[in-house]
């Protein structure tokens, strides 16, 4: 039997949302991992304010290894803590890629359709996702891939 690209997709962030459960992120762990998801993709040749962001990701960084250390007195305990949260962020770029592409594709099929988009959706569509699925834009993981 055919799975569609959806349903793959749906077992893939249950299986992340699975692994939220499991790690018991807490309401700030999980609004500077949210952060930190939006400051880990750059275009590919750079920004124009490079330092600027660098210095933006890096206070999200350390403010998730703060609310960590807060909860934890074990320094072993709280390293440990900061790989797995980071190790989660860098198994949601994959994820995020494939949704990217499959929205993208659902635009260009309700164009076909005579479907209408809110006039911003589709231009963040049409505009931002193209830039990631070519490559303009990459990833920054916490862990080599």
């Amino acid at each position: 039997m055919h799975k569609s690209r959806m349903y793959s997709q749906c077992v893939r962030m249950r299986h992340l949302s699975q692994e939220f459960g499991c790690l018991q992120i807490t309401p700030q762990e999980f609004l500077c991992m949210k952060a930190l998801l939006f400051f880990s993709i750059i275009p590919v040749d750079g920004l124009k304010n490079q330092q600027l962001f660098d210095e933006l990701r890096m206070n999200y960084i350390k403010e998730l290894d703060r609310i960590i250390a807060c909860k934890r007195k074990n320094p072993t305990s709280c390293s440990r803590r900061f790989y797995q949260l980071t190790k989660v962020l860098d198994s949601v770029h994959p994820i995020a890629k494939d949704l990217h592409q499959f929205t993208f594709d659902l635009l260009i099929k309700a164009h076909l359709v005579s479907v209408d988009y809110p006039e911003m959706m589709a231009e963040i569509i049409s505009v931002q996702v193209p830039k990631i699925l070519s490559g303009k834009v990459k990833p920054i993981y916490f862990h080599t891939q």
